[in-house]
């Protein structure tokens, strides 16, 4: 949330810093309403003081231990993500602060041994991310693993997409952060010198599609692949909340229409952290 200035800046491609942390607060104020007391969030000093002292957001447990990572490259994002899923020690399901939830899950997905937000199995996903990314992946960092590089060698080049996952099979997790910590392990000075960005999908969607799959475990999807990507609702928060979920990816944050209906929400939903956001940013506080 930094980018090393020691302050907030905007973060995760968002229009500006309101809309991040307009979206950051209406997601997990959210999920706070639909598992009241269950939700778990694991961050840093830094994210503890912004979301918990500052904005006010009540979680069911907070964890605070991601200054750990504090010394790895900030664009390697998703090992924040991993650690943190590595960290649970009974069934859970991890949401992005860019999903926006109107509903609980159905239980299927609730008690689904792994469950993902959708697949990236079509064509167009293999050519334009996964096999790119995992040629670039092999080139940069030459001491891998054998297993990580058979995976990335030999696997199918697809994906499950982690705006959701989770799952009672916390295991594999466990393995997933193993593997991936070996790889920042042998090849940290890289990293550190490196855009990791494009990385984050390999260590994350792809090792741990490669583990289920290894596995024979079935992956439970909340949004269908084909309605993803052809069906507007599922990314624009101009249909909230009459769908299943909303998951606001890539250019959508960028989007004035979802933006402007982020902030709407928020301030009808929950006018008094609306109001609170807006005092900060006025004090220059956030």
């Amino acid at each position: 949330m930094t980018q090393g200035t020691g302050r907030l800046v905007n973060s995760g491609f968002w229009y500006n810093k309101r809309l991040f942390v307009y979206g950051s607060v209406l997601s997990a104020l959210l999920l706070e309403r639909h598992y009241k007391g269950n939700t778990v969030f694991v961050t840093d000093r830094f994210g503890k003081e912004l979301f918990v002292d500052k904005l006010n957001l009540n979680f069911g447990e907070i964890i605070v231990e991601l200054d750990e990572l504090n010394d790895l490259n900030d664009t390697f994002w998703a090992m924040g993500k991993i650690y943190a899923y590595a960290r649970m020690r009974e069934s859970f399901i991890h949401f992005d602060q860019d999903f926006f939830l109107p509903h609980p899950l159905p239980a299927h997905l609730v008690e689904a041994p792994l469950v993902a937000y959708t697949s990236e199995f079509s064509s167009v996903k293999q050519e334009n991310i996964y096999i790119p990314n995992l040629a670039n992946f092999l080139n940069t960092f030459q001491a891998l693993d054998p297993r990580v590089r058979s995976f990335c060698e030999t696997s199918p080049k697809v994906a499950y997409n982690a705006g959701v996952l989770g799952g009672y099979n916390i295991d594999i997790f466990k393995e997933l952060w193993d593997l991936c910590w070996e790889v920042v392990k042998d090849n940290f000075d890289i990293i550190n010198r490196s855009d990791c960005h494009y990385y984050n999908v390999i260590v994350e969607q792809f090792l741990f599609t490669c583990l289920a799959r290894e596995r024979n475990i079935d992956v439970a999807c909340v949004e269908k692949e084909e309605h993803v990507m052809k069906v507007a609702r599922y990314t624009s928060m101009k249909f909230f909340p009459l769908t299943s979920s909303v998951h606001v990816i890539a250019e959508g944050k960028r989007s004035l229409v979802s933006c402007v209906y982020i902030e709407e929400i928020l301030r009808v939903e929950f006018p008094e952290h609306y109001h609170q956001i807006n005092r900060l940013l006025a004090r220059n506080q956030l």
